[in-house]
């Protein structure tokens, strides 16, 4: 991520993560003054892979309001979208306090929030850890998830431990949101 107050974007960890999931590296040239060139390298494939209607996965439908924190509004957006589609009622914030807010509220007014959705680090605010461990104080059961492209930190690779339900590795398909969703707040009859 970026330290500058108007930056954003994915940030060196995440495309690294990104390119060495799909086996390919990231190398760079850079001059003091000058600027700097990343060159990044994708293992090529000569085999292409062609899905029949009936193979593509279809997420599992759910129901229920989730909370979701990330810094990034076209990441906000998406998430947004998806949910909806899968059939939830999401409730999008940038901030960790606001998140705070707006859960504790909803279990006033008797409408509580089924999962939440926290991404890792919120520059210059309050990230999924912080706010993971605020709720975890009152609530042990709430199904929490850490987002994060950066798949090497411990709370990613060991979410219980922070005490998340799971985690969910940027970049991840509708597919992978809804069969975590469905997994954490599948209720046994």
């Amino acid at each position: 991520f970026t330290t500058k107050p108007t930056g954003n974007g994915l940030g060196l960890s995440t495309c690294y993560s990104i390119v060495r999931r799909h086996g390919g590296c990231i190398d760079v040239e850079s001059e003091p003054g000058k600027g700097s060139t990343f060159h990044v390298y994708i293992p090529a494939s000569n085999a292409v892979e062609l899905k029949k209607e009936e193979e593509i996965k279809k997420p599992p439908p759910g129901f229920g309001k989730i909370l979701v924190v990330d810094d990034e509004e076209s990441l906000r957006e998406i998430l947004d979208a998806m949910l909806q589609q899968l059939g939830y009622e999401p409730v999008l914030t940038a901030d960790g306090l606001e998140a705070l807010r707006l859960y504790f509220e909803a279990r006033v007014d008797g409408k509580p929030f089924c999962a939440l959705i926290l991404d890792l680090t919120i520059p210059g605010g309050m990230g999924g850890k912080e706010v993971a461990a605020k709720i975890r104080q009152s609530d042990l059961n709430i199904p929490l998830f850490v987002s994060s492209g950066y798949a090497e930190d411990p709370v990613v690779s060991n979410p219980k431990a922070f005490g998340f339900t799971d985690s969910l590795r940027k970049p991840f398909t509708m597919f992978e949101l809804g069969k975590i969703l469905d997994k954490a707040l599948k209720k046994p009859l």
